[in-house]
């Protein structure tokens, strides 16, 4: 999952501020595999992610994942909670959102991010359920993380 969600965000870093991805490159720095750094430019301090997970553990690994790229974040753990939690943050940069949660599940989470973060904030869906891929499309995540 690591290496996949780098050259996610590697990918998606470089269409978002217009830099061609040759500006990225590999790193073996890391002993869990490759590792995506940005060269200059972009001070990934700078970007804040929204976890929306139910799961602790879940949590955890992202958190870990974006520790390592220097990116801040915050984590719901409660989908009721997010309009509460959206009104305290000042800036997201990217949303990682769990499907399958109970009371709200990832689609109804959805719609409410979509009311109140801005048009251009990537929201990936992330969940075991792989075949939730085209559905994903369909309702206009702008990406998709497979877990294991």
């Amino acid at each position: 999952m690591k290496r996949s969600l780098m050259r996610y965000a590697a990918s998606w870093l470089a269409s978002r501020y217009g830099i061609s991805s040759s500006r990225f490159y590999r790193s073996a720095e890391h002993r869990a595999g490759y590792h995506w750094r940005v060269v200059g430019i972009i001070h990934m301090a700078s970007l804040h992610a929204l976890i929306i997970d139910d799961d602790a553990y879940s949590i955890h690994v992202m958190e870990r994942l974006l520790d390592q790229e220097d990116i801040s974040y915050t984590a719901v753990a409660d989908p009721t909670r997010l309009e509460e939690v959206l009104q305290t943050l000042d800036k997201i940069d990217i949303v990682f959102l769990d499907l399958e949660m109970p009371k709200l599940d990832g689609y109804e989470v959805f719609a409410i991010l979509k009311k109140h973060i801005e048009a251009e904030v990537p929201i990936v869906a992330c969940t075991v359920h792989t075949a939730e891929i085209h559905n994903t499309r369909r309702h206009g995540f702008f990406s998709f993380v497979g877990r294991c």
